[in-house]
């Protein structure tokens, strides 16, 4: 089966309980994998992304997977909450609520699926599901030297909205670019 053919039938969902120890594997063997090959994200071990962030999402129904051949193969979250330091960048679409806005956190795919499109079958998705529930904007940010992110971003229309620092977790402190695009 071509490639083509299987991402179709990659599955995005709302993860459920028995997802969270694949999830953390996921975040091991990604932070295991810059550890040896240098870092995209800025994350640390045990610090960020951890099980307690993909509980927190499960808890409050913000987490979702990705799932192909009933494998979860990725997650993040979505949800309306901005970094405090979103409130320092130069937005061109403007919201009236909270609500109006929804933000994607902690994009990570299984290494073994990077670089085969699903990081844009995963955000089409949150573009389509923050249209679904009403949103007007979808903002993201992304370490500044995250360049295969960046670009993938910029190719599917969104609008770069700045660079800002953020101070993350209490221990992560990084230059951010933050995106935006109008749904």
């Amino acid at each position: 089966m071509r490639w083509e053919d299987k991402m179709k039938e990659v599955v995005i969902r709302k993860a459920l309980r028995e997802d969270i120890e694949r999830i953390e594997e996921i975040y091991e063997e990604f932070l295991d994998y810059e550890a040896e090959h240098g870092t995209v994200t800025n994350w640390i071990k045990g610090v960020y992304p951890t099980e307690k962030n993909a509980l927190a999402g499960l808890e409050n129904d913000t987490l979702f997977v990705g799932e192909l051949d009933g494998k979860v193969i990725g997650s993040y979250i979505l949800n309306h909450i901005q970094p405090d330091e979103y409130s320092k960048i130069d937005w061109k679409f403007s919201i009236d609520r909270p609500e109006d806005v929804i933000v994607i956190h902690t994009l990570c795919l299984d290494v073994k699926c990077q670089g085969l499109g699903l990081g844009k079958k995963f955000v089409n998705f949150a573009l389509e599901y923050g249209r679904k529930i009403g949103c007007k904007v979808m903002r993201l940010d992304t370490y500044e030297f995250n360049e295969p992110a960046a670009k993938m971003y910029d190719k599917m229309g969104f609008r770069y909205a700045g660079k800002e620092k953020f101070f993350f977790e209490n221990a992560i402190l990084e230059n951010l670019i933050c995106f935006e695009y109008e749904l």
